[in-house]
């Protein structure tokens, strides 16, 4: 690996991903509307950088190997640090949680033990949409949760995003993305086992 790759732009765009999850986990939880806007925009920015790190790296040339292991490692870190949010705030179930993070970390240590043998284990696009539909359902918690404190005035809009909170819909949806997460996950496994036994014969 070359020292210029550690640095390159889409691999700092990757850090900046990092770092900006616990920043996003603490601001989750100040009830003021300054925070919520900062809230916002800090998950926002965060998960622009999932797209255009990759989008950077391909157009730049600059597709490495650290940066095809950062890359999901960093989305599981912003993922896992917004439901576990959700948890403590009361909105999602705390076997849900566990399920998403524990396929998460164990994935994440299967492949590193896979790199420690100089094996590379890009992201399927299985896992790929799974990342996207986690996103997709965290903007759509996030806009019922920080709207209120954003527009706490609101007549029509505000109670019924805090209805959707603790609806059923919501509770669906968090049940297809867990179950999504576990599938994904199985897949992932799953093909990575079957090339493994091609390649040994």
């Amino acid at each position: 690996m070359q020292v210029n790759s550690v640095f390159s732009i889409p691999n700092l765009l990757t850090y900046l991903r990092i770092l900006l999850a616990p920043v996003f986990y603490y601001l989750f939880f100040i009830e003021s509307q300054v925070a919520a806007i900062a809230c916002a925009l800090v998950f926002t920015i965060a998960a622009l950088t999932d797209w255009y790190d990759g989008y950077l790296a391909r157009k730049l040339g600059e597709v490495s190997r650290l940066g095809k292991f950062l890359d999901p490692l960093a989305d599981k870190i912003l993922t896992s640090a917004a439901f576990l949010a959700f948890f403590v705030a009361g909105i999602m179930s705390w076997w849900m949680v566990t399920i998403i993070i524990i396929r998460d970390l164990s994935l994440t240590s299967y492949r590193i033990y896979e790199e420690m043998k100089g094996k590379s284990i890009p992201a399927n696009l299985i896992a790929k949409w799974k990342t996207a539909s986690q996103i997709v359902i965290i903007f759509l918690v996030l806009f019922a949760v920080l709207y209120p404190r954003i527009r706490p005035e609101g007549k029509i809009l505000t109670p019924f995003l805090e209805n959707f909170l603790t609806s059923s819909l919501l509770e669906i949806l968090f049940w297809g993305i867990t179950l999504y997460t576990l599938f994904s996950g199985l897949v992932y496994l799953y093909e990575d086992f079957a090339l493994n036994k091609k390649n040994k014969n």
